[in-house]
């Protein structure tokens, strides 16, 4: 029976990762991809969990049969979940309705979302967060046995969250898209409900002694209260690390779904594998306050451990894929877990240990009141650790002391009752102490590692690096180059590409007025758009990476407090989603590689009918597609621009020394006689300083033309929101598809 009843719980876990992946992805195209909305979300997301297992904690132990009461949840949860799938779908519309004007983190836009985001999740959200204490209480009335049964429930919830994000990272969302994705996990909850309504249809297992009714909290110097808050703090510091680990292990897994996806899979693996340890020997342990305060500094000194582990891992990797991608094969996915692992798993191994102590601790019949007050601080501790890394510590700390800052908040939890007992506990504590002083002198693990991998790509130095709320951006110099990275990968650089972005589209244009310029990087896109003399809009995700413009260019001013020029920290679809201008020209130079994570979003024939929408008479939509990247990647995105436009044109350097494909889309012809492009350059004085911009841009053998490419696009499937091929490039991997590092392949289309 408890087989079974553990079994019906890992497949709940499951279910409700993967709701988090569907609805955090449907819910980011709508509010936005920027850290103030993403957090938000989560915000959300968490605070539900957390109402709901308060609930459940006060009404589990009134209610006559939990089980029973389980069953119906988990029916309800499926019904509801599908319910939010389907109206976090709708959201774009209605936020774009309710937005009103002004920065995105403005109070009243926050307000929209918080009121949007809590109407699609909260319900199904706060019955996730019930289901524990019902299940617990369940436990607690058949009485206990030789494991620890919290810490059981725990442990099997969380290793199918585990499941969850395997299988939707790794498979599902690529494979079926996200309502599908999310329909099998409706499924799953609508089994897990039939099963639980059968179990309680099963006559009880005889019941056995009942547990004494609390362990006295002298005995440990640690009160419930104590635990709970212990608990928050926990929370607090645990998901806290995770956004760092986050930003932090870029470098060694790259930016894709992959690798947070193979992150998250080992976070979740460690705590799941911790709190089924602690649960098969939780009866043994007789000093459980002071188990719980040695655990908490352990997993302190473990943080600590784990930047010299991720540090070392970093220095070992310094070959040049890694400042673009470190996935260049089949054979590197399973890199993705070992790294992961060494720098993960020991902390979170701990994290899983501490819940089950911290149940009994708080409730010695382990029923749901116990698992509410500590599932539910722990909750919340996590929601206020996410906002204060993303907001407070990593932007004034940044990354590595905001890990010893969370370390510090372990070891302080954990020395504090040390700290009223004998000498040696007082000894142990001010090791600690000392152990983690004697860390946090050590230089910055990140920098350390970008500075090893630049070096031998080039002498230089490094010009600047700045922490932002999302990002992690470095300007690298060299006699031959300026560089931007933003987290450790290349991104641009100060060279002609940039320029040619926007100058050529521009150029196409006989009267241009305002233009959108979607990601800033390096600024060169920037730059040119406003030497044409328009209105320029521009929209970038990072505000560090605007603030680090003035790093790259001595005349920033001229160009940021330009009268002309309006900067958006918001992401380039959130901004288009928002607005009521229209433009002449919509420039995307979308972050590399093409899978990174989230770059689909300005792929998608979604964004392409969006930015469609916003294009003024003749206005000229123009997508930068980054190299190298899959054959069928590109014909798929093209196949969006020729299903949106009926007039558009492809543009290759043969040689591909601009190392990406330019595709444009109108819906009115838009290519000009071929001495126009001379004219216009000379007319708005840009011909001085780019030479290249003339007629030879309209040579034959860098173009594509318009019936080629809607013949050869038309045989590929297009790149959808609910199906984001792009993204998930495993199964070309695994074929051994062939990673195209030159356009000449685009352009035998035309030939």
């Amino acid at each position: 029976r408890l087989a079974a009843l553990l079994a019906l719980f890992f497949l709940s876990g499951a279910a409700g990762l993967v709701y988090e992946v569907v609805w955090l992805r449907l819910l980011v195209r709508a509010f936005g991809s920027t850290t103030v909305a993403t957090s938000h979300v989560l915000a959300v997301f968490m605070g539900g969990l957390a109402l709901g297992a308060w609930a459940a904690g006060g009404r589990a132990r009134a209610a006559r049969s939990p089980l029973k009461a389980y069953a119906a949840l988990e029916l309800a949860l499926g019904l509801a979940a599908a319910a939010a799938t389907l109206a976090a779908s709708r959201l774009p519309a209605a936020f774009a309705a309710l937005a009103p004007a002004g920065p995105i983190d403005s109070a009243p836009a926050t307000v929209v979302r918080f009121v949007l985001a809590a109407l699609v999740l909260l319900v199904p959200t706060a019955a996730m967060g019930a289901s524990l204490p019902l299940v617990a209480e369940h436990c607690a009335r058949e009485g206990a046995s030789g494991a620890d049964r919290p810490g059981l429930l725990y442990g099997a919830n969380t290793l199918g969250a585990v499941l969850g994000v395997l299988a939707s990272g790794f498979w599902a969302l690529g494979a079926l898209g996200e309502r599908r994705t999310a329909l099998l996990a409706v499924l799953a909850n609508l089994l897990v409900a039939a099963g639980a309504a059968w179990l309680a249809r099963r006559p009880p297992a005889p019941a056995a002694p009942k547990p004494p009714a609390a362990f006295a909290p002298a005995a440990d110097g640690l009160s419930p209260r104590a635990v709970a808050w212990a608990m928050a703090v926990s929370g607090f510091c645990a998901l806290g690390l995770e956004v760092l680990w986050t930003r932090m292990l870029v470098l060694l897994l790259g930016n894709s779904v992959y690798a947070f996806s193979a992150m998250l899979a080992c976070y979740l693996a460690g705590t799941a594998l911790g709190s089924l340890a602690c649960a098969a020997r939780l009866a043994s342990v007789r000093r459980l306050g002071q188990a719980f305060g040695a655990l908490q500094a352990l997993a302190g000194l473990l943080i600590v451990v784990s930047l010299e582990v991720y540090r070392w891992q970093g220095l070992a990797r310094t070959g040049a894929e890694y400042l673009y991608s470190p996935i260049q094969s089949g054979g590197d996915f399973a890199a993705l877990f070992a790294s992961s692992l060494g720098v993960v798993l020991p902390v979170t191994f701990v994290y899983g240990l501490l819940f089950p102590v911290a149940v009994r601790l708080c409730d010695a019949g382990a029923a749901a009141g116990g698992v509410a007050k500590v599932y539910g601080y722990n909750t919340v501790g996590s929601v206020a650790g996410s906002l204060a890394c993303a907001f407070l510590l990593i932007p004034v700390l940044g990354t590595r002391l905001a890990a010893y800052a969370f370390a510090l908040g372990h070891v302080a939890v954990g020395a504090w009752p040390a700290l009223r007992r004998g000498a040696f506990p007082r000894f142990a504590a001010a090791c600690a102490a000392l152990a983690l002083g004697a860390a946090w002198l050590r230089p910055d693990p990140f920098l350390d590692i970008v500075r090893a991998r630049l070096a031998r790509r080039a002498p230089g130095a490094v010009v600047s690096h700045r922490e932002g709320s999302s990002s992690t951006t470095t300007v690298f110099a060299s006699a031959r180059e300026t560089l931007l990275l933003l987290n450790g990968i290349i991104v641009s650089g100060k060279g002609d590409l940039g320029r040619f972005m926007a100058h050529f589209p521009l150029a196409l244009r006989p009267k241009p007025g305002r233009a959108l310029v979607i990601c800033l990087g390096a600024g060169n896109t920037f730059r040119a758009a406003v030497e044409h003399g328009v209105t320029v809009d521009l929209a970038e995700l990072e505000p560090t990476v605007v603030e680090t413009f003035s790093d790259l260019w001595p005349d920033h001013e001229r160009y940021l407090r330009h009268p002309s020029v309006r900067v958006f920290v918001n992401d380039g679809r959130n901004v288009l989603l928002t607005t009521r201008e229209r433009y002449d020209a919509v420039i995307i130079d979308g972050t590399p590689p093409i899978f990174s994570a989230g770059t689909v979003n300005l792929y998608t024939r979604e964004f392409v009918e969006l930015a469609r929408s916003r294009l003024a008479p003749g206005g000229i939509l123009a997508l930068w597609v980054p190299l190298p990247c899959f054959e069928s990647d590109f014909w798929m995105i093209a196949r969006n621009f020729v299903d949106a436009f009926p007039h558009t044109l492809a543009w290759a350097q043969p040689t591909g020394k601009l190392g990406g494909i330019l595709l444009l889309g109108s819906r009115e012809p838009f290519l000009p006689e071929p001495g126009a492009i001379d004219r216009r350059a000379v007319e708005r004085g840009l011909s001085a300083a780019n030479p290249w911009l003339n007629r030879s841009l309209l040579d034959p053998s860098k173009l594509v033309p318009d019936a080629a490419l809607r013949a050869k696009a038309s045989r590929y499937p297009p790149v959808t929101d609910d199906l984001p091929l792009t993204e998930f490039p495993l199964p070309l991997f695994v074929r051994r598809a062939r990673l195209q590092s030159d356009p000449g392949f685009a352009l035998l289309a035309g030939r």
